[in-house]
């Protein structure tokens, strides 16, 4: 009887408290055409002062390599209010591939993007970092064991300390990644 009490009531605690975790979102408001096209834009990734706007376009007649070639990155700028027309020739590193911005770094001086080989394999991924008149070319961040592995998406922290993988994976492949990339980083 005193455990049927017990429970009741802290299931009781726990729906109260559950409500006041209650989130507010506001309606969701579409950005102009400047941004939003006929194409497919996803991934959007804000820099940290607010004012840039990356994200990935596939199935655009503007990205390298045609409508049909792989996704571009591309960006847009805050003029006052609104986004200025988003472009994808300032990254140099946009090819007929995939190219898939998967983070910002706190300072927005580096990015961090996936790209996909000659291959097809991913060996990790890349960094650029942003330079008085443009981004560098883009380093090799290497994961080993990384490319048989069904791997399907990338974040990087803005912090750069913590890289969330979606993949299927095994726990030695795991044991593995972790050494890997503390050695890496330092």
């Amino acid at each position: 009887m005193v455990r049927t009490l017990v429970t009741s009531f802290l299931i009781l605690i726990i729906a109260i408290l559950s409500e006041a975790q209650v989130l507010d979102y506001s309606e969701p408001v579409r950005l102009s055409s400047s941004i939003n096209t006929d194409g497919e834009e996803s991934m959007p990734l804000l820099s940290p002062d607010g004012n840039t706007l990356y994200f990935v376009r596939a199935l655009s007649s503007l990205n390298t390599g045609g409508r049909y070639a792989g996704p571009d990155i591309w960006s847009s700028s805050k003029n006052d209010q609104e986004w200025k027309k988003a472009d994808n020739k300032k990254f140099p590193f946009n090819t007929k591939r995939n190219n898939i911005i998967a983070g910002i770094s706190a300072d927005g001086k580096k990015l961090y993007l996936l790209n996909s080989s000659p291959s097809n394999k991913i060996n990790g991924i890349f960094f650029s970092k942003k330079l008085k008149d443009g981004w560098d070319k883009p380093e090799l961040i290497s994961i080993p064991g990384i490319d048989g592995l069904g791997c399907t998406g990338f974040y990087v922290s803005p912090e750069s300390d913590v890289i969330f993988i979606s993949m299927k994976g095994t726990y030695t492949w795991r044991r593995r990644f972790v050494h890997h990339f503390k050695k890496q980083i330092r």
